[in-house]
């Protein structure tokens, strides 16, 4: 096993990580593992709002540095949007503990789940 890659996603990528073109545009950044994209992690624009989405599969939760390593280079692309929202996923256990490592901050619940912004400082 190689080392993990983190760099821009391709409309390929995005593509092949939700199974068909999404119907929003999306920049984002995928952890690639022996040329396998094993994370996603990015912003969309909905309206007036930036969302930002993230996914990894078990490899991935498994290597808690290149864990970081997405995170950081996450919030660097979440820094050029004046804010960015996000959804904790009812699926994932550790959903909550992870976007307030981010740095996200819980801000109500909608029909869509618990809501987090993140605000860019200035």
């Amino acid at each position: 096993m190689t080392g993990m890659t983190i760099r821009p996603a391709t409309q390929k990528d995005v593509d092949k990580w939700y199974g068909a073109r999404p119907l929003f545009g999306l920049r984002a950044l995928v952890a690639e593992l022996d040329g396998v994209v094993v994370a996603l992690s990015g912003v969309y624009r909905s309206g007036d709002n930036y969302v930002a989405v993230c996914g990894s599969t078990p490899e991935m939760r498994r290597r808690k540095r290149d864990v970081i390593a997405l995170i950081e280079k996450s919030k660097k692309l979440f820094k050029r949007y004046p804010f960015v929202l996000a959804f904790r996923s009812e699926e994932e256990p550790t959903s909550e503990s992870l976007l307030r490592h981010i740095g996200f901050s819980r801000v109500g619940r909608t029909p869509s789940g618990d809501l987090y912004v993140w605000a860019t400082k200035r």
